[in-house]
């Protein structure tokens, strides 16, 4: 889905809110779960003035720019962690 304006940010995370509502379809008894667009036409979601589309887009598409780096710094840092190669030091036990 893209959103007339270019914004990503936007029309992924109201996606992600009819979440509940995409499940239906997935466990509808088929393999893959699909929406037709008849389907998809009749979910009831707000449409907000391209203001506040820009606006949500200054706010929230930072964030999601850095979710890859956030997620590739966890996965790399969590097994360390885990497996005590690495160890959390307070600020008043830092060497």
């Amino acid at each position: 889905m893209r959103h007339k304006s270019g914004a990503t940010s936007y029309p992924y995370h109201s996606m992600a809110n009819l979440y509940p509502d995409f499940a239906r379809f997935e466990a509808e008894g088929t393999v893959f779960g699909s929406i037709n667009k008849d389907s998809f036409e009749k979910l009831r979601f707000i449409i907000p003035p391209d203001g506040i589309v820009a606006a949500y887009e200054r706010q929230a598409g930072p964030l999601d720019e850095q979710s890859p780096t956030l997620a590739t710094l966890r996965d790399t840092l969590l097994p360390k962690l885990l497996s005590g190669e690495l160890s959390v030091n307070s600020p008043n036990e830092a060497k």
